[in-house]
């Protein structure tokens, strides 16, 4: 999309454009606020030149004018930016990392991550794996990534940020593709997605993939391997949407997706095998009536690790079924004031053949927002938001008794925006934000020890409500007459959780004293399994250049530096001295393309510099526990595609020109691989 496809003057602080591109802005704006997901999101771009969100209040509004810092990768950027997954996409942007963008299976440091209003999470890992999400990148409409605590704002284990994926509606616009991909690695995929739509206000989308690459990348002492198995991936997904006669709007998904990875427990040298099974069911309704617009969304994930295998533990086996609701009404006071109210609620239920007893959770949240407009250029958001949870582990194989935790806790997000003109934002925010307990904690995968008698280690410990308070200053400028635009953004995070120590966790397991522990070494066990994160400050800047284009030159450049400051605990210098130390972490993101005729080609650089991490280094014959560094990663991913007709396209891309190693055990190498598209 180019960025100057209309002309824009400044009347003082006010914004005058065309009176038709006005009064279609209006029309589509006053549609979106009745009917959310319907939202007009092409008309719109084309409309205020730069992406369009519903997400951060409810209401429609330009991604310059929200409350939080967001960053939205469009389904334009996406066909530009030769990724083949998720977890390549998203390591463009600053802020985000993912190491493995061949394989998405590593963690990223994004709290929440929302498919269309679900949220993709599963408590007992603590993390989520990318290649689980049953979307195909063709289906996607936009990617919003947002910055900074998010907890009053967005809901459940956003105290991090947020990553909210919205696909194309398909009783809007259909998406009918079949593609197929091959390269190096034993790689080939495919996908194809076909789009009914029996009425004019109902459309109904089936989309199914496989994906399937040699895993040749792993290495690991005699003794210490567990067997190779290859990166498969199986998904299928439905798709509804209808807008009914009384004007409300009406979803439901289903999915299912079957993963087969190796990969690296993060911050160890574990290898672990392992296969991932998810069912989804997602219902969404949403009806404009006399007391506001009224959301109402439910559903219900079930996930199997049927098999799982690492060289401590050769049986990991777990079920976990999470049932999530919400339901909001966002009712607009006057043509200065909007509220929401909101509540939510999660019961999780996680089976391990680890644990004698299963984990049970129940977490209740409601939340209040309020947006003022106190003139045309100056607005503000405040949003509150009150979790309480409730853990238990009870039955009467515990050795110890039954387990009783109940998290609490507010979150609250304050923003002030200032329209400077028409090219310039100011953007000033306070935030606070929660993440409650992984029931990671309680040892549930078999990476921590427990006793002959079932005594989880993790029973009894106190478990933490990890708080994130940052503020954080961010100033957008559009160079419209040169057709790019420019992003500063300052923040300061207080942190509970700056740095992960999930690695003393796997220490227990792997020390001879502690499997299982005696009366002598179980207070220290104890310890290592309860000291999962490290306090601390995270002070940084964020900058962004950006030039879209879809014919002739497109460029960008982002650039990440953040300085960490870890506060230590006794527990953690026992075991770590240096733990404490003050670290730098820098990132930086280029990339270049061109346009012509039926041909576009791009080329994207990649830095990422040594990034601090405890890691557990199971190499040795006794397992330590380190502060290491990862080596600097530069890649270099290029790509060119051609496309003769409206309705087929071929494309030839590289990843990892440059290989690099993760750890010990883990090497990315180069990928090139030949992707043909058809558009039916």
């Amino acid at each position: 999309m180019a960025t100057s496809t209309f002309v824009m003057t400044k009347t003082g602080p006010s914004l005058s454009i065309g009176k038709r591109r006005l009064v279609l802005a209006m029309c589509c704006l006053l549609a979106s606020e009745a009917h959310g997901q319907s939202l007009d999101y092409q008309a719109l771009e084309g409309v205020f030149d730069e992406p369009v969100t519903t997400s951060a209040t409810g209401k429609p509004e330009r991604v310059s004018d929200t409350a939080a810092t967001m960053d939205i990768i469009t389904q334009a950027d996406i066909k530009r930016s030769g990724a083949r997954d998720l977890a390549t996409l998203l390591r463009l942007l600053p802020g985000v990392i993912t190491y493995r963008g061949h394989n998405g299976s590593e963690p990223f440091s994004i709290g929440a991550l929302l498919l269309n209003g679900r949220e993709i999470y599963v408590a007992s890992f603590g993390q989520t794996f990318l290649d689980s999400i049953p979307v195909e990148l063709e289906e996607i409409r936009q990617i919003e990534v947002v910055r900074g605590p998010q907890s009053g704002l967005y809901g459940f284990n956003s105290g991090d940020g947020v990553i909210n994926i919205i696909t194309i509606d398909p009783a809007r616009d259909p998406v009918d593709f079949a593609r197929v991909r091959g390269g190096d690695e034993a790689l080939r995929d495919g996908a194809a997605s076909v789009t009914l739509n029996p009425t004019d206000d109902v459309g109904v989308r089936l989309t199914a993939a496989t994906d399937h690459q040699r895993e040749d990348g792993f290495t690991a002492p005699r003794g210490m391997s567990i067997p190779s198995i290859n990166e498969e991936r199986r998904s299928f997904s439905a798709n509804a949407s209808a807008y009914l006669p009384d004007d409300s709007h009406a979803t439901l998904e289903i999915s299912h997706s079957d993963l087969s990875l190796p990969a690296t427990l993060p911050e160890t040298t574990l290898r672990l095998n392992a296969r991932l099974q998810e069912d989804a069911v997602k219902g969404d309704y949403t009806i404009d009536t006399a007391i506001g617009k009224i959301d109402a969304l439910v559903s219900y994930t079930a996930m199997t690790v049927p098999e799982a295998q690492t060289y401590l533990n050769s049986n990991i086996y777990l079920h976990d079924h999470t049932t999530d609701g919400r339901i909001n009404d966002l009712v607009k006071l006057s043509p200065d004031d909007s509220v929401r109210a909101e509540f939510e609620a999660r019961n999780e239920t996680l089976h391990s053949a680890n644990s004698p007893e299963p984990v049970t959770t129940l977490i209740l949240a409601g939340s209040a927002m309020w947006d003022h407009r106190f003139t045309d250029s100056l607005s503000m958001v405040n949003a509150v938001r009150y979790y309480h949870g409730d853990i238990e582990q009870v039955g009467p194989a515990l050795a110890t008794g039954d387990f009783y935790y109940h998290p609490h806790g507010w979150a609250d997000n304050s923003a002030l925006i200032y329209k400077l003109d028409a090219d310039d934002t100011l953007r000033g925010a306070f935030a606070r934000g929660l993440a409650l307990p992984s029931e990671l904690n309680f040892a549930q995968l078999g990476l921590t020890s427990t006793s002959t008698k079932g005594e989880s280690l993790a029973s009894g410990t106190p478990l933490s409500t990890t708080t994130n308070t940052e503020a954080r200053i961010t100033y957008d400028h559009q160079f419209r007459d040169l057709g790019f635009s420019a992003r500063a953004s300052l923040f300061d995070q207080q942190s509970d959780n700056v740095m992960a120590l999930s690695s003393l966790d796997l220490l227990a397991a792997a020390l001879p004293t502690c499997n299982p522990p005696t009366l002598r070494t179980v207070k220290i066990c104890r310890a290592l399994v309860a000291g999962d994160t490290l306090s601390g400050t995270a002070r940084g800047i964020e900058l962004e250049l950006e030039h879209k284009s879809a014919t002739g030159l497109t460029w960008g450049a982002n650039y990440t530096v953040e300085q960490l400051q870890p506060h230590a605990t006794t527990d953690a210098t026992l075991i770590v001295s240096d733990i404490g130390g003050q670290q730098t972490l820098q990132k930086a993101n280029a990339h270049l393309g061109y346009g012509w005729d039926q041909w576009n080609a791009d080329i994207r650089l990649l830095y990422t510099g040594p990034t601090p991490t405890l890691t557990l280094d199971t190499l040795n014959h006794t397992p330590t526990v380190a502060l290491e560094n990862s080596q600097n990663i530069i890649t270099l991913s290029p790509r060119i595609g051609w496309q003769p007709a409206d309705y087929f396209s071929v494309e030839l891309s590289a990843e990892n020109l440059w290989p690099y190693r993760i750890n010990p055990l883990e090497k990315v190498d180069s990928l090139y691989y030949l992707t043909v598209r058809v558009n039916y």
